[in-house]
């Protein structure tokens, strides 16, 4: 069910973003519902607070190597240079690793 609900939240930031083309907004959105997806799959303790490499590494030790995460993108929020192309490319991979990804729960 978790599954479902992360997939449906995507689906409704991805119409926002189509309708604003708010980038920065879309990404962090994404982000945030990518750890959200996380703590519903595997325990808050190595969750809650992975950022950077730890991050990085729980989400691609959970889905096959073509569509691994990249650290770029799970950071670009706090930077701010988004470009479209690699956004849309994140939301595929968001999209993956919530339908397929691996969990402990």
């Amino acid at each position: 069910a978790y599954r479902r609900q992360g997939i449906a939240a995507l689906q409704h930031i991805q119409q926002q973003w189509q309708q604003t083309g708010d980038n920065l907004d879309c990404l962090t959105r994404t982000n945030a519902l990518l750890k959200a997806v996380a703590l519903r799959a595997f325990p808050q303790r190595d969750v809650a607070a992975a950022t950077g490499d730890t991050w990085l590494t729980l989400l691609n030790s959970r889905i096959t190597d073509a569509q691994q995460f990249n650290l770029n993108m799970l950071e670009a929020q706090y930077r701010g240079d988004i470009a479209t192309d690699e956004l849309e490319q994140h939301l595929g991979r968001v999209a993956y690793w919530i339908k397929r990804h691996r969990g402990d729960a």
